[in-house]
């Protein structure tokens, strides 16, 4: 007698709940046709009990569609892109899909040999968190697949891209240091992006300044992380006159300019205030708290999936930051400024 376990099929769990073998396909595949609530209930009880698993291959054959996306990221060193790739996983196993990540490392180059190389491996759409910058686009090639860049904050032509209106989360964090607690002007440490051209935060940064006929405050250049955001602060603030007010391009760089600040035995806020950008789970928890300008990964994350599986037309999407108010910047208790 052979001892081989019988799958589950569509049948069994037709026959288990009293309904067709096509309402169980309607239920499991959310239609292409309504099902009764109740009946839907039924059938969905029959899979748990009976413990049917779809056959995902059969249905790619069937669908054309795999289910699956790749992820293209650079990578979870900064805390920011781990906090938002998680929150793109729990956004697609909503919808049902599957992600195939793969990390660029923050290089451009190697994102682009991703975006050839993931077509040939059965995904139905790409979703990056690129690296790029908008010198970089024209080395960018079709997939062929539906492709969605995140983290981006330029358009790039025929595709779709969504990312943080950095431009005015930048001007508001200064703006906020000028207007409310009174600084002439502010310092600026800028994140090293490998372009010619200053990126968004830069530009707000100097709009501000300039709508409210401020001088420029210095500005250094520094990594993306603790370390360049330390040796930026220690340059600033062995400079004469010493700023009083430091803005940073993240909240990594923004617990390096922390440390700069208490190893000079300065105080925060009184001495030096500090404001940044990002806003992941951390910045509450340094000392003082940071003031940050908190991107909406959960909205972007939400538009990223949904776009793609939409098939969306090419189209540039911007998204409003929020400014979370802590004691870093001479605030009290930490709220969301309207």
């Amino acid at each position: 007698m052979s001892s081989r376990i019988r799958n589950v099929t569509v049948a069994d769990v037709a026959r288990y709940a009293g309904v067709s073998s096509a309402v169980v396909s309607y239920v499991i595949n959310d239609g292409p046709r309504p099902v009764a609530p109740a009946t839907a209930d039924r059938v969905r009880n029959a899979v748990a009990v009976l413990g049917y698993r779809p056959n995902t291959h059969a249905r790619a054959l069937r669908s054309g569609s795999t289910g699956i996306l790749a992820l293209i990221h650079p990578g979870t060193r900064n805390a920011f892109f781990g906090e938002y790739i998680d929150v793109l996983y729990d956004v697609a196993a909503r919808h049902g899909i599957a992600l195939l990540m793969a990390s660029s490392a923050g290089s451009a180059h190697t994102e682009n040999t991703l975006i050839d190389d993931l077509p040939q491996r059965g995904v139905d759409g790409i979703v990056v968190v690129t690296s790029m910058t908008a010198a970089d686009v024209s080395a960018l090639r079709d997939p062929g697949i539906p492709m969605l860049l995140v983290n981006c904050p330029f358009p790039v032509p025929g595709y779709r891209t969504i990312g943080p209106d950095a431009f005015d989360g930048a001007r508001q964090a200064v703006e906020h240091l000028l207007t409310v607690h009174h600084h002439d002007t502010v310092a600026f440490i800028a994140g090293e992006s490998g372009s010619p051209e200053p990126d968004d935060r830069e530009r707000g940064w100097r709009e501000a300044l300039r709508s409210h006929r401020r001088a420029e405050g210095p500005l250094v250049r520094a990594t993306f992380d603790t370390e360049g955001g330390f040796r930026a602060a220690t340059s600033l603030l062995a400079g004469q006159p010493r700023p009083t007010a430091i803005f940073a391009s993240s909240d990594l760089q923004a617990a390096g300019v922390l440390h700069a600040i208490h190893e000079r035995r300065l105080a925060i806020p009184q001495d030096v205030a500090v404001v940044t950008f990002d806003g992941i789970a951390a910045s509450a928890h340094t000392w003082p708290p940071l003031t940050t300008m908190r991107q909406p990964i959960t909205a972007m994350a939400e538009a990223a999936i949904s776009n793609i599986l939409d098939a969306s037309p090419p189209a540039h999407t911007l998204f409003s930051m929020q400014m979370i108010t802590r004691q870093s910047c001479g605030c009290g208790e930490a709220r969301p400024v309207e």
